[in-house]
Protein backbone atom coordinates (compact mmCIF):
# COMPACT_ATOMS: atom_id res chain seq x y z
CA UNK A 1 0.00 0.00 0.00
CA UNK A 2 1.02 2.99 -0.68
CA UNK A 3 1.25 6.38 1.27
CA UNK A 4 0.33 10.13 0.75
CA UNK A 5 1.25 13.06 3.39
CA UNK A 6 -1.93 14.86 4.74
CA UNK A 7 -1.29 18.00 6.09
CA UNK A 8 -2.19 19.01 9.86
CA UNK A 9 -2.88 22.77 11.36
CA UNK A 10 -3.74 22.58 15.60
CA UNK A 11 -4.32 25.70 16.85
CA UNK A 12 -3.51 24.76 20.44
CA UNK A 13 0.47 24.52 21.74
CA UNK A 14 1.33 22.55 24.84
CA UNK A 15 3.79 23.16 26.91
CA UNK A 16 6.03 20.84 28.83
CA UNK A 17 8.07 21.02 32.16
CA UNK A 18 10.50 23.77 33.39
CA UNK A 19 13.86 23.22 31.78
CA UNK A 20 17.03 24.98 33.54
CA UNK A 21 14.50 27.90 34.27
CA UNK A 22 12.55 28.24 31.09
CA UNK A 23 8.95 26.14 29.57
CA UNK A 24 9.56 23.16 27.15
CA UNK A 25 7.41 22.93 24.20
CA UNK A 26 5.96 19.71 23.46
CA UNK A 27 6.06 17.91 19.68
CA UNK A 28 1.91 18.30 18.70
CA UNK A 29 2.92 14.79 16.89
CA UNK A 30 4.67 12.26 19.68
CA UNK A 31 4.40 14.62 22.54
CA UNK A 32 8.25 14.66 22.52
CA UNK A 33 10.04 17.65 24.48
CA UNK A 34 13.30 17.01 22.23
CA UNK A 35 12.29 20.05 19.22
CA UNK A 36 15.76 21.70 17.44
CA UNK A 37 14.86 24.30 15.52
CA UNK A 38 15.79 24.91 11.91
CA UNK A 39 14.75 27.29 9.77
CA UNK A 40 12.91 30.77 10.36
CA UNK A 41 10.45 32.11 8.14
CA UNK A 42 8.93 35.78 8.36
CA UNK A 43 6.40 36.79 6.60
CA UNK A 44 6.02 41.02 6.19
CA UNK A 45 2.72 41.54 4.47
CA UNK A 46 0.50 45.18 4.68
CA UNK A 47 -3.15 44.34 5.36
CA UNK A 48 -4.77 42.11 2.30
CA UNK A 49 -1.34 43.14 -0.01
CA UNK A 50 -0.73 40.72 -2.88
CA UNK A 51 2.50 40.53 -2.29
CA UNK A 52 4.46 39.52 0.79
CA UNK A 53 8.26 40.06 1.64
CA UNK A 54 9.78 36.28 3.23
CA UNK A 55 12.81 36.30 5.11
CA UNK A 56 14.38 32.80 5.73
CA UNK A 57 17.10 32.25 8.03
CA UNK A 58 18.85 28.69 7.64
CA UNK A 59 21.85 27.56 8.74
CA UNK A 60 23.34 30.76 9.30
CA UNK A 61 22.33 32.54 5.62
CA UNK A 62 19.37 34.71 5.09
CA UNK A 63 17.57 35.37 2.14
CA UNK A 64 14.63 37.78 1.27
CA UNK A 65 12.17 37.85 -1.40
CA UNK A 66 8.57 39.58 -2.45
CA UNK A 67 6.54 37.28 -4.17
CA UNK A 68 2.57 36.86 -4.20
CA UNK A 69 1.06 36.67 -0.91
CA UNK A 70 -1.33 33.05 -2.33
CA UNK A 71 2.14 30.80 -2.55
CA UNK A 72 4.16 31.65 0.46
CA UNK A 73 2.65 29.90 3.27
CA UNK A 74 1.92 32.31 5.54
CA UNK A 75 0.03 31.27 8.72
CA UNK A 76 -1.87 34.91 8.72
CA UNK A 77 -4.52 35.31 5.49
CA UNK A 78 -4.52 38.78 6.37
CA UNK A 79 -0.92 40.43 7.72
CA UNK A 80 2.35 39.36 9.05
CA UNK A 81 3.42 35.63 10.20
CA UNK A 82 6.21 33.80 10.99
CA UNK A 83 6.97 30.13 11.08
CA UNK A 84 9.63 28.34 13.09
CA UNK A 85 11.03 25.06 11.39
CA UNK A 86 11.46 22.36 13.97
CA UNK A 87 12.67 18.27 14.18
CA UNK A 88 11.74 16.15 16.70
CA UNK A 89 13.96 13.32 18.08
CA UNK A 90 11.11 11.11 18.49
CA UNK A 91 8.93 11.58 15.21
CA UNK A 92 11.33 13.69 12.42
CA UNK A 93 13.63 12.67 10.47
CA UNK A 94 16.90 15.65 10.90
CA UNK A 95 17.49 15.50 7.15
CA UNK A 96 13.58 15.06 5.78
CA UNK A 97 11.87 18.72 5.57
CA UNK A 98 8.81 16.56 5.11
CA UNK A 99 9.00 15.51 8.61
CA UNK A 100 9.47 18.28 10.05
CA UNK A 101 6.91 20.62 12.26
CA UNK A 102 5.90 24.37 11.96
CA UNK A 103 5.20 26.15 15.07
CA UNK A 104 3.73 29.61 13.72
CA UNK A 105 2.85 32.68 14.55
CA UNK A 106 -0.04 34.16 12.90
CA UNK A 107 -1.07 38.30 13.59
CA UNK A 108 -4.95 38.95 12.91
CA UNK A 109 -6.65 42.20 13.82
CA UNK A 110 -3.98 43.08 16.51
CA UNK A 111 -4.05 39.44 17.90
CA UNK A 112 -1.04 36.75 17.85
CA UNK A 113 -2.11 33.30 17.07
CA UNK A 114 0.11 30.23 17.72
CA UNK A 115 -0.26 27.41 16.12
CA UNK A 116 2.00 23.82 14.80
CA UNK A 117 1.59 22.58 10.91
CA UNK A 118 2.73 19.39 10.08
CA UNK A 119 2.53 16.30 7.11
CA UNK A 120 1.76 12.72 8.47
CA UNK A 121 1.52 9.64 6.18
CA UNK A 122 -1.68 8.23 5.87
CA UNK A 123 -2.61 5.23 3.62
CA UNK A 124 -3.22 6.04 -0.29
CA UNK A 125 -6.17 3.32 -0.80
CA UNK A 126 -6.65 4.68 -4.17
CA UNK A 127 -3.90 2.39 -5.68
CA UNK A 128 -2.19 5.02 -7.92
CA UNK A 129 1.23 6.28 -7.08
CA UNK A 130 2.57 8.21 -3.82
CA UNK A 131 0.78 11.88 -4.03
CA UNK A 132 0.63 14.33 -1.09
CA UNK A 133 -2.57 15.61 0.27
CA UNK A 134 -2.47 18.99 1.18
CA UNK A 135 -5.90 19.95 3.09
CA UNK A 136 -6.65 23.73 4.07
CA UNK A 137 -8.24 25.23 7.12
CA UNK A 138 -10.57 27.92 5.87
CA UNK A 139 -8.18 30.80 7.00
CA UNK A 140 -4.69 29.52 5.97
CA UNK A 141 -2.59 29.78 2.82
CA UNK A 142 -0.37 27.40 0.74
CA UNK A 143 1.74 25.39 4.14
CA UNK A 144 5.33 24.50 4.07
CA UNK A 145 6.05 25.95 1.02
Amino acid sequence: MTMAHKLIEKETVKLGSIYQGSTTLICPRCGGEYLHQRTVRIFYREEDDEMTATTTVREGLSATHLRPSAEVGNPSVRRDGMAIAFFCEGCSDKYDERTHLELTVAQHKGVSMLGWRYFVEVPDESGVRPTTVVIQSKNRQNPLT
